[in-house]
């Protein structure tokens, strides 16, 4: 099941500064339950240890349930063009004195980025989900090709087999680097150096040329940096996100973590 944002008012009565606390355990609640998407890993907080009621921060908001009143939380959250410790801090509600600052921060971040700011970071977090995304799927291509050694099935003897199960075996194993990290100033180390995915996703090609059809494996072929981030620039759920979060300022409402 996916999580959005629902654009939601205070009752009256409720103040902001009231509820800051159930947003910021509700935020953490969704992190440490593993809502987070998969290049963002690194970035889980364990779960917190005071209790929360989900209810408690429903109960004093009122949900929009008009048309338009509901978006994938996704749309920004799982765009890299936004640093990592941002889309961590993004994934929780959003209140409406909070809603317009924070949209700001985006929207100069995003200019900033397609006036050619902030490349090292950007190559950096290009190499670094590269490296993450091939490291876990040259593990089973990896045990199979292991395995292979010890079957005796045609398939398995034929030579054009035997070298391309040598190849991936030969191959190191790929670690994945730490994450590259930002702070106020924009971005530090440590950050990865490039890597070349290129013969690993060869050698994937060929096992899958040999083999029987449950014995394929699919490894990703690498994205180059400019369409990586052309991508993530340019990607029109973003748009969409960002225009429907205007709208909820233009209302005077912010948005719920649901």
């Amino acid at each position: 099941m996916g999580v959005d944002w629902v654009r939601m008012r205070l009752l009256p009565g409720v103040t902001e500064a009231g509820l800051r606390g159930l947003v910021a355990a509700q935020a953490e609640r969704y992190a440490a339950a593993g809502r987070l998407p998969a290049d963002l890993a690194a970035f889980a907080a364990p779960a917190p240890d005071v209790p929360h009621d989900p209810a408690e921060l429903e109960r004093r908001v009122e949900r929009d349930t008009g048309d338009s009143s509901v978006f994938r939380v996704n749309a920004l959250v799982a765009n890299p063009v936004f640093p990592a410790e941002w889309r961590r801090a993004a994934l929780r509600t959003h209140l409406p004195g909070e809603l317009p600052g924070r949209l700001r921060v985006w929207r100069a971040h995003l200019e900033r980025v397609r006036a050619g700011a902030h490349r090292p970071y950007l190559r950096a977090w290009h190499a670094y989900v590269i490296i993450r995304r091939l490291a876990d799927e040259w593990a089973p291509l990896r045990a199979l090709a292991l395995a292979a050694r010890d079957r005796d099935n045609a398939w398995a003897l034929r030579p054009d087999l035997v070298a391309a199960r040598e190849r991936i075996i030969a191959l190191p194993v790929p670690a994945p680097p730490p994450a590259p990290r930002w702070d106020a100033a924009g971005e530090r180390g440590p950050l990865p150096v490039p890597f070349d995915v290129a013969p690993f996703a060869a050698a994937a090609r060929e096992w899958n040329r040999r083999v029987p059809a449950g014995r394929k494996v699919h490894v990703t072929a690498p994205v180059g940096f400019a369409s990586f981030l052309a991508a993530a620039l340019e990607d029109e759920w973003l748009r969409d996100c960002l225009e429907w979060l205007d709208g909820a300022v233009r209302d005077g409402r912010g948005v719920l973590l649901w």
